[in-house]
């Protein structure tokens, strides 16, 4: 593409340029979009693609087709300006909210804006220290994730508590649909009392008791249908059987090879030394990187971050 740009001083991180697009891109432009025309739409009387421009213009209208080529131009031309501006923008180069439309024949002229990055110093440029993790795994990383792997075999068993139950208890409980609630009902059930697996107004009148005690509980749910408002009464008889524990299960060599299939723990721990140490040879780099530049940055001198920087951050 033949592109003369002409830029002027930026102002306020944005650079303005005057661009010239030379006539026989514009003319270039112009018979690919008639060449696009002919060839997508079917013009009765012509084959595809021999269809002459001022059937094409009656019909899809002279305008249309000119902002068509300049839209197709000035996509063409983005890289081309970019390249001879050697900038690097933030966003979309702006050809104005309503560029002018080509002319056949005649040299495009626009003036375009372009958010620029905004200039800074450092305060130093020395290599920045930073503390990084050990490339080999430690124990206490192979000891958290050990635990992580008992976390999924961890299972819940009765307490002799005596006292009243609380949000966020695991407890056991008995559940006896009276009336409507029969996906409910269930002997020892272990539920969380966390909002998330039980209707909170059953959860509500199970916070306070204890466990042995029994209780009734009613509530009713609407919902509308088609206009009509309809209501759903709920009625159980809940015990709270016991509050309950979590037991993790002691890691032992019958353990590592019923659950985990190894021979013995050590071998567990040294399969899990791997994958850690294998993980951190690939996060590692990365992370370096990140500590490295949030440490320049705080040498930066810039008095105010422009907010389409952020974005482009």
């Amino acid at each position: 593409m033949n592109i003369t740009v002409t830029p002027e001083q930026p102002q306020d991180n944005k650079l303005t340029a005057k661009v010239t697009i030379s006539a026989a891109d514009v003319d270039a432009a112009i018979k690919k979009t008639y060449a696009e025309i002919a060839n997508k739409y079917a013009f009765q009387g012509f084959r595809r693609g021999h269809v002459p421009r001022p059937i094409i213009n009656n019909m899809m209208g002279l305008e249309s087709i000119l902002a068509q080529a300049t839209n197709d131009l000035l996509n063409a031309a983005d890289p081309a300006i970019v390249e001879e501006l050697d900038v690097t923008p933030l966003g979309q180069i702006s050809f104005g909210d309503e560029p002018a439309l080509v002319v056949e024949h005649s040299d495009y002229e626009a003036t375009v804006t372009i958010d620029v990055r905004p200039e800074a110093e450092l305060e130093s440029y020395d290599a920045p220290e930073v503390n990084m993790p050990p490339e080999e795994a430690t124990e206490a990383e192979i000891d958290w994730q050990i635990n992580q792997l008992l976390s999924y075999q961890m299972t819940y068993e009765d307490t002799d508590e005596d006292r009243e139950v609380a949000e966020g208890d695991v407890i056991g409980v008995d559940i006896q649909n009276v009336e409507g609630a029969g996906h409910l009902a269930a002997e020892n059930r272990t539920v969380t009392l966390n909002g998330m697996q039980l209707p909170a107004e059953l959860q509500e009148a199970i916070v306070g008791m204890k466990p042995g005690e029994t209780k009734d509980v009613e509530w009713v749910k609407s919902h509308e249908h088609e206009g009509e408002v309809h209501e759903h009464k709920f009625s159980v008889k809940v015990t709270v059987k016991a509050i309950k524990k979590a037991v993790t299960p002691e890691l032992t060599d019958e353990l590592a090879k019923k659950n985990f299939g190894y021979e013995t723990v050590e071998k567990l721990r040294e399969a899990v030394k791997e994958e850690i140490e294998a993980d951190k040879k690939t996060s590692l780099p990365q992370l370096k990187e990140d500590r490295v530049v949030e440490e320049m940055g705080k040498r930066l001198q810039l008095d105010e971050v422009p907010e389409n920087y952020k974005n482009e951050i």
